[in-house]
């Protein structure tokens, strides 16, 4: 998924649709330009670095606060069929 400089992922849970377990690899600019991204869970907040790969329980809250540059995610997740 790509994120554009400003957008957010509101704070969610995610359908029932996907297992709990979720993998995501960050990519995102340098940090030295403004690249950390905020990674809402479960009532913290995380700072993401580019390239950064993060386990998360996608059943608890989360979300992505507004990006200042560039990013795209890559979720790696298992879909109960």
């Amino acid at each position: 998924m790509e994120y554009e400089i400003g957008s957010e992922l509101k704070n969610h849970v995610d359908r029932d649709i996907f297992d709990n377990k979720v993998v995501v690899v960050n990519i995102s600019e340098d940090s030295l330009f403004g690249g950390e991204v905020e990674f809402y869970y479960d009532g913290n907040i995380e700072l993401l670095s580019n390239g950064e790969v993060i386990e998360f329980d996608c059943k608890k809250y989360h979300g992505v606060k507004k990006v200042k540059s560039d990013r795209w995610s890559l979720s790696i997740r298992k879909v109960l069929v």
